[in-house]
């Protein structure tokens, strides 16, 4: 009789643990996104946002500024180059009225960042669903 009573609990957690994954589209073999990825995707997609806006205010130097460090550090770019367009951008934000230079810059450090993420390899993506 013990037997009986365990053996319908352990066929629904299966089923239940394979409806979610279906549910969520997450991948077949039991595999969840990690943070990291899922953090990733969003703040490249705000970042991509920002790259294409038609002007940018100081203003949405708030909405990005935190992502930056997150972004170039899983790109694949020198240390010394993540650094450099870092406080670029900064620098670049600062200026007031901007110039010509300091838009240049910006875009330039925005393109760099774009095609680093477009062509850096995703790793750890999926971790596997216990």
């Amino acid at each position: 009789t013990n037997k009986q009573t365990r053996q319908p609990i352990n066929r629904k957690k299966k089923e239940e643990k394979q409806i979610n994954n279906n549910y969520f589209g997450f991948g077949q073999n039991g595999e969840l996104f990690t943070a990291q990825h899922a953090t990733l995707v969003l703040f490249t997609s705000n970042f991509i946002g920002i790259v294409f806006a038609r002007t940018l205010h100081y203003q949405f130097y708030v909405w990005y500024f935190h992502t930056l460090p997150f972004l170039l550090f899983n790109v694949n770019l020198h240390l010394i180059l993540k650094l450099v367009i870092l406080f670029a951008i900064e620098w670049a934000f600062n200026v007031f009225p901007s110039t010509f230079i300091s838009s240049l810059i910006l875009q330039i450090c925005h393109y760099i960042l774009l095609i680093s993420l477009i062509f850096t390899p995703l790793k750890n993506a999926y971790r596997q669903f216990d």
